[in-house]
């Protein structure tokens, strides 16, 4: 391996520095989603429940 290719290509992940950063940029997104849909999850729990106490008051 010459110089030139240690500065294009990391040799323990073998990904070059714009792979890298768009797989980052990547799993902050994946990680961001996740994140929403547990929040959206657990919103609608709670909407649940508080209808159910609502309706059983009736």
């Amino acid at each position: 391996m010459s110089t030139g290719d240690q500065k294009t290509c990391n040799p323990q992940t073998g990904k070059a520095p714009a792979q890298k950063a768009q797989q980052a940029a990547a799993d902050r997104l994946s990680r961001a989603l996740r994140v929403n849909l547990h929040r959206r999850k657990a919103q609608a729990r709670a909407r649940k429940s508080t209808e159910t106490v609502a309706d059983k008051a009736k």
